[in-house]
């Protein structure tokens, strides 16, 4: 119909230019691949790759929205650059992408969105990894504050009950009481209890010369196991005070840090007449539990935002999670590329130097470093990319990396005298390109120390596992 091969000149297509058009409706109505040069004018290869575009649109009306439809349709031939995604049946990744191309997309450009779509999901998979993680210790958390909110009603309960023998008392007596006595919960048999309960303790030092008589009469006896001094017999321990208050001259019953001091001189002596242990009949209970009520509404708001954060990130387009990320908030594709190109140099400087390495740890200041290793001596070193000026002069965290490293370096994709001077005045390493490999630009280098060492190290052995165990 048009000629041989080499007596006709083969159409320039598209996918969205007349011949492409005619040659997509062939291909429906059942016309095989290799017989289309015959009958238009392209080459066996113009017409395979308008047939995998038809195939490619195909699958797009089963599995896609009309408007990703649309899309492929604006794009064209252009859209093959995603065959990748088509492949791996990736329709919401393919989704994804086509919301945020357009025609006057270039075609090198598209893979960049892919490498940003799935930069977002190893992030988003770092991200939901560390929000498992939150969420159990936020859980875990939840479950002893519901422990001690149950067992201070429990013990509200308790008190009131047993309290009610404070009425029968004078109030100078019932004053000295809930100074000194409390309720300690025991869990464990003994000689003194042989159930869980509460039982009535020394929640305050006494003076020690009475406690000992105290102890001879067996009106109070001392726990070394718990550390507790227990009240075996209230109604005696109330007439021995009162015999010693009613005295004409009154013995002490108070604990007196000053004389109890000259009294053991050979024993260190606690300023505090406090116990640890027991819960004191003065304590506030109630605002105990209203603290705990406050501290599980902190942690329900804690997840809330959590899940709140998940969320946000899930909707991000690639473009924006680059922008959210903090990659760059308006690097362009190739700024994009051009920074992945450093990384991979960083890490191969590191590398060599016998560094074991990583690329986009979280920290646990929840920050992620773009490279990051560590030697067999545990150092750590943290490379920081900046492609622009502008990449530099937004990042106001880096900072707070410091904690983390025992050297910081930048590798800059740009000259400029002041920011090598700022980073000169904060003591960090700056890298530049050398051929293949990086240079040390500046070696007077402050040296830090990382704290959270061992965490720091586990985080880079775990994403270098998931790597190994999941291929991402």
């Amino acid at each position: 119909m048009f000629g041989t091969p080499k007596e006709r000149m083969f159409m320039p297509i598209t996918g969205k230019d007349k011949i492409s058009l005619e040659i997509l409706t062939a291909l429906k109505n059942g016309m095989k691949v290799k017989d289309i040069p015959a009958n238009f004018p392209v080459s066996l290869d113009q017409a395979k790759r308008l047939s995998r575009y038809y195939h490619y649109l195909e699958e797009a009306k089963h599995h896609l929205s009309n408007q990703s439809v649309i899309k492929m349709k604006e794009l064209g031939l252009k859209s093959l650059a995603l065959s990748s995604l088509f492949k791996e049946k990736d329709w919401e990744g393919l989704t994804e992408i086509l919301a945020i191309l357009n025609e006057n997309t270039k075609r090198d450009d598209i893979p960049l969105f892919i490498q940003a779509l799935q930069e977002k999901r190893k992030r988003l998979s770092n991200v939901q990894d560390e929000v498992t993680r939150q969420t159990e210790v936020l859980d875990e958390r939840l479950k002893e504050l519901e422990k001690m909110e149950m067992e201070t009603n429990e013990l509200i309960k308790q008190i009131e009950q047993q309290n009610q023998f404070l009425k029968q008392y004078p109030r100078k007596v019932k004053e000295f009481l809930i100074k000194h006595l409390g309720y300690t919960k025991i869990v464990s048999k003994s000689k003194l209890y042989s159930k869980n309960e509460h039982k009535l303790v020394l929640a305050r030092r006494i003076d020690s010369a009475w406690q000992k008589n105290l102890k001879k009469k067996g009106i109070i006896q001392y726990d070394p196991f718990h550390y507790l001094w227990f009240i075996l017999d209230l109604d005696r321990f109330v007439e021995e005070y009162e015999k010693r208050i009613n005295r004409k001259n009154p013995l002490p019953t108070e604990w007196n840090y000053e004389k109890e001091k000259n009294r053991n001189s050979k024993y260190i002596i606690p300023e505090n007449a406090e116990y640890r242990l027991p819960t004191g009949l003065s304590v506030d209970l109630l605002s105990n539990l209203t603290d705990i009520k406050q501290r599980k509404l902190q942690l329900e708001k804690e997840r809330e935002e959590i899940q709140k954060k998940i969320k946000q990130l899930k909707k991000k387009s690639p473009q924006s999670f680059i922008e959210a990320v903090e990659v760059s908030n308006l690097l362009s594709t190739h700024e994009i590329k051009r920074h992945g190109e450093l990384q991979d140099k960083a890490l191969k400087w590191l590398y060599s130097k016998d560094y074991i390495v990583a690329s986009e740890i979280i920290l646990p200041n929840g920050k992620r470093a773009d490279v990051i290793g560590y030697n067999q001596d545990g150092h750590i070193i943290i490379v920081e990319v900046k492609v622009s000026k502008s990449d530099y002069m937004r990042d106001e965290k880096w900072r707070t990396y410091l904690n983390y490293c025992d050297e910081y370096y930048f590798l800059l994709d740009f000259e400029d005298d002041k920011v090598i001077a700022d980073l000169r005045n904060e003591g960090t390493g700056l890298l530049t390109e050398l051929k293949q490999t990086l240079a040390e630009t500046l070696l007077d280098i402050k040296t830090h120390r990382a704290t959270e060492r061992n965490m720091v190290i586990y985080s880079i052995g775990k994403a270098l596992t998931k790597k190994y165990v999941f291929g991402y």
